[in-house]
């Protein structure tokens, strides 16, 4: 029997129909993300640990990509500037 997948596919978008408020939508959607899980309820050395063992990939690397991830925001969209 065929396995039913309940999620819905997400629509992946050309670069050409890509426009800049998309983009920062999109970064701020993976920014936000990130955030979220560095402040779950699992401490940070728990989600270092467990990325680390699912992947293999060094703890202090997976520590720099995370945390970029939820800098992307700031550095990649104008909602800095837009702050007092």
């Amino acid at each position: 029997m065929a396995e039913v997948n309940s999620k819905p596919k997400p629509r992946v978008v050309d670069d050409d129909e890509m426009g800049p408020e998309l983009l920062a939508s999109e970064i701020k959607k993976i920014s936000d993300a990130a955030k979220e899980l560095l402040s779950s309820k699992l401490s940070r050395r728990c989600i270092l640990v467990l990325l680390n063992d699912a992947t293999g990939i060094s703890k202090r690397d997976i520590g720099e990509v995370l945390d970029a991830a939820a800098d992307l925001e700031k550095t990649y969209t104008l909602a800095n500037e837009r702050a007092p």
